[in-house]
């Protein structure tokens, strides 16, 4: 693992409590992705749905 990575792993880790250490790699990696911001649930949900009616709307054509 990256030090990057590792580094924003344990700081999730603070944050969300204890989860599966799977779940927490994933978010770490995501956060450094997406520019440092941990992204809530809602978030990520309003995200999908946003790309889910853009899809229906491009199939309707």
């Amino acid at each position: 693992m990256k030090l990057l990575v590792f580094r924003t792993y344990f700081f999730v880790l603070l944050e969300r409590g204890l989860l599966g250490r799977r779940e927490a790699k994933k978010d770490a990696e995501n956060i450094i992705e997406d520019g440092g911001k941990l992204k809530t649930e809602d978030e990520k949900l309003k995200r999908r749905r946003k790309f889910n009616c853009r899809k229906l709307k491009n199939t309707a054509r």
